[in-house]
């Protein structure tokens, strides 16, 4: 996965371990690459960052397996830890 790119957001909600985890094998096994963010408390949403270029065979994977999830398009970049970094990336968009 490259660093700096458009990816997008799953929120899976309040799911259970056994969906959590039959969501992610599921995409893996149709060789989708994830990113995994489990909530902090169970009653929350859990997240799952896909690809852009794979998002038509997730909907297609996720609504075969009946999961409903709301999509999100998010920016992943890599930025210094230094003050005013995030501003000025922000300025630039």
């Amino acid at each position: 996965m490259e660093k700096n790119r458009i990816v997008v957001e799953l929120f899976l909600e309040r799911p259970n371990f056994k969906e959590v985890s039959s969501v992610a094998k599921t995409l893996e096994s149709a060789g989708i690459k994830t990113i995994l963010m489990p909530p902090e408390e169970r009653e929350m949403n859990t997240h799952l960052v896909v690809e852009k270029s794979d998002l038509p065979k997730v909907r297609e994977l996720v609504k075969k397996k009946g999961i409903n999830a709301i999509e999100k398009e998010v920016i992943i970049i890599t930025m210094e830890n230094k003050p005013g970094t995030l501003a000025d990336a922000v300025s630039k968009v």
